[in-house]
């Protein structure tokens, strides 16, 4: 008979290794990206969240075949409930590779921000982007 404890072990060594491999080209730390559309490749941000009316970072990183690399990106953040974005642009640094980093984001209210990266890809046709989201609840 197997222990219970090993039967958590084992399942605990598996979604360890499952999210490892699902971050292969992210740090750990990244969070997945959601998409409707249907997408070659994955997008996974590092968000570096700071206190509210903060400027804060957010690495995103885009894992995918050959012909999916990322050239280029828009990012924004919105508050769904409001109706509103944010009140400055964020920069955009490449950092190669196809990964990025939008500096001088910035949440100026507490709530329900969803961040929204537009993703300009090799295959892409007609050069439509990919958008990605993510809910973030800044406090």
């Amino acid at each position: 008979m197997i222990r219970p404890s090993v039967v958590t072990g084992l399942a605990a060594a598996f979604l360890i290794a499952a999210q490892a491999h699902a971050h292969a080209c992210a740090p750990q730390s990244a969070v997945e990206l959601s998409s409707d559309d249907e997408s070659p490749f994955k997008a996974y941000a590092d968000i570096q969240l700071k206190a509210l009316s903060e400027p804060f970072n957010v690495d995103l990183y885009f894992c995918g075949g050959e012909n999916s690399k990322v050239e280029r990106i828009k990012i924004d953040a919105i508050m769904p409930a409001h109706q509103h974005g944010m009140k400055y642009k964020p920069q955009i640094l490449e950092l190669g590779d196809g990964n990025f980093q939008a500096t001088s984001m910035f949440f100026h209210m507490p709530g329900i921000w969803q961040l929204q990266v537009s993703a300009y890809h090799l295959s892409a046709e007609n050069d439509k982007p990919i958008l990605f989201t993510h809910d973030i609840k800044a406090q």
